[in-house]
């Protein structure tokens, strides 16, 4: 017999392995249109800028679906930008 948290624990496996891939470009478009009525237009243009870096680090690192996305790759991230 499972205990709720065993069944809850699946159901959320299962919703994990349901997430559709979201590309690094897709993820800033939708970020950017998502916040865009909320932002003036100097602030979109230096979120974009600094998201388009993002989307850069992203494909040199081979990473192509957001859901693959660490915590690591993001610490990586952010030594990249202070390196740069």
């Amino acid at each position: 017999m499972s205990s709720n948290v065993d069944v809850d624990l699946e159901d959320f496996i299962e919703e994990i392995r349901g997430l559709e891939s979201l590309k690094p470009s897709e993820g800033v478009d939708r970020y950017l249109k998502h916040r865009g009525d909320e932002i003036t237009p100097n602030t979109k243009e230096e979120y974009e800028a600094e998201l388009r870096l993002f989307e850069a680090f992203c494909e040199r690192s081979g990473i192509g679906d957001l859901n693959d996305l660490s915590g690591r790759d993001l610490d990586d991230y952010r030594k990249w930008r202070r390196d740069e």
